[in-house]
Order: structure tokens, then C-alpha cells, then sequence
């Protein structure tokens, strides 16, 4: 699985929100988010998980299209 990690920038960007709201909103730390959102770690599928149901958007949507 391949995930989109500009779309996870994205998102948190067109949402207005800080990493480090979103690490708070999803319960991680910012770390974490930084390193999903510039590709160095992926995010898990519990991860996923949570960052579609906080932003309502379908897991689909993170996967990158080959």
C-alpha cells in the first residue's frame, strides 16, 4: 500500500490546521505527522483510520492511484 502523503499535507492544510492540531486531534504526536506527511515513515492502517474518520474523508483517498 502506498500512501499519499501530499494529500495528508493537503488536507491538514485546505483544514487550516497545524501538525500539531492534528497530532492532538488524532492522538499522536507531531512528530509522527510530520514524518507521514514528508513521506519518511507511513502511517499504519489504524492511522488511516483515524485521520479519515477526524477529517470525514474516505481511507481511499490516502492510497495513492498507481
Amino acid at each position: 500500500m502506498i500512501i499519499n502523503n501530499e494529500f495528508l499535507r493537503e488536507i491538514r492544510k485546505e483544514k487550516g490546521l497545524t501538525q500539531a492540531q492534528v497530532a492532538n486531534l488524532i492522538n499522536l504526536d507531531k512528530t509522527s505527522i510530520s514524518k507521514y506527511e514528508s513521506g519518511v515513515h507511513c502511517p499504519s492502517l489504524r492511522v488511516l483510520v483515524l485521520y479519515s474518520e477526524a477529517f470525514d474523508i474516505s481511507i481511499e483517498k490516502f492510497i495513492r492511484q498507481s
